[in-house]
C-alpha cells in the first residue's frame, strides 16, 4: 500500500481577543497573524483570546483516482499553556488562504465537523504527538493537489467561555521539527486486505469490499 508523509509547506496562526467573549470567538477577522499554530482560549487581565490554526501539505502525489485509507498528523508541541483541557481538533481547512489573511479566522466558524482529534492532556512537550484522522477527516484530504487542515479548541468549537489559560503552541513550518502529514491510500484498481475482507479500489476512486470467509 502506498504511503505519503508530506511535512508541511505553509502554516499559520490567527487570534482575536476582545473583553466580550462572544466578540472574540465570532469574530470574521482576526487581528494577529503568525506562521507558529497556537491553539485554544484563554482570559489575560479580562481579556478572552481566541486562537485558530491552519497547515498546508502537498498531497499531489495521491493519484486523483486513488482511494484515501488511513491517516495521522504527527504534531511537535513547542508550547503548553494549558490549565483547562480540551480536545485539538482538526476541521476542514478550504477557507484558508495563502498567503494568509485576517478573514480567515471567521471563514474557519463554520467549520465545526471534527475530522479528528488529540486531547491537550495527552499532548507529551518537546515531542510528536500522534493526531489519527476520523472518516470525516480523511474526506479533507485533497488528491492531487493541496490539503488544507484547520485546527480549532472544542471549547471553541462548542463557544465555551475560557476560565483560564486553555493554549498549546503546535509547531507547523520548521526546519527541524515540521508538522507532518502521513497518508496510505490505494491506487485504482487494486486488491487489499482490510479486516479480513477483501477490497479493491473502483474505477471512480471509491473503496468497496468483497464479502467472504477469511481462510
Amino acid at each position: 500500500m502506498p504511503v505519503l508523509t508530506a511535512e508541511a509547506d505553509y502554516s499559520s496562526s490567527y487570534y482575536k481577543d476582545d473583553v466580550v467573549y462572544a466578540t472574540a470567538q465570532g469574530a470574521a477577522s482576526s487581528e494577529v497573524m503568525a506562521s507558529v499554530p497556537e491553539i485554544g482560549q484563554d482570559i489575560i487581565a479580562g481579556t478572552y483570546q481566541v486562537n485558530r490554526g491552519g497547515l498546508f501539505f502537498d498531497t499531489s502525489t495521491i493519484p486523483s483516482d486513488a482511494a484515501i485509507i488511513s491517516a495521522y498528523l504527527s504534531l511537535y508541541c513547542y508550547s503548553d499553556n494549558s490549565t483547562t483541557d480540551f480536545n485539538v481538533t482538526v476541521v476542514n481547512g478550504s477557507a484558508l488562504s495563502n498567503p494568509r489573511a485576517n478573514a480567515d479566522y471567521g471563514g474557519l466558524l463554520a467549520a465545526t465537523t471534527s475530522g479528528g482529534t488529540i486531547s491537550s492532556s495527552a499532548i507529551t512537550l518537546s515531542a510528536y504527538n500522534t493526531l489519527t484522522l476520523n472518516a470525516t477527516g480523511l474526506g479533507f484530504i485533497t488528491k492531487a493537489g493541496t490539503t488544507k487542515l484547520a485546527l480549532r479548541s472544542s471549547r471553541d468549537i462548542a463557544i465555551t467561555t475560557p476560565t483560564n489559560a486553555e493554549r498549546l503552541e503546535l509547531l507547523g513550518i520548521d526546519a527541524t521539527n515540521p508538522a507532518k502529514l502521513t497518508v496510505s491510500y490505494e491506487k485504482k484498481g487494486n486488491l487489499f486486505v482490510k479486516a479480513e475482507n477483501l477490497h479493491y479500489v473502483d474505477y471512480n476512486g471509491a473503496e468497496r469490499y468483497i464479502l467472504g470467509t477469511a481462510v
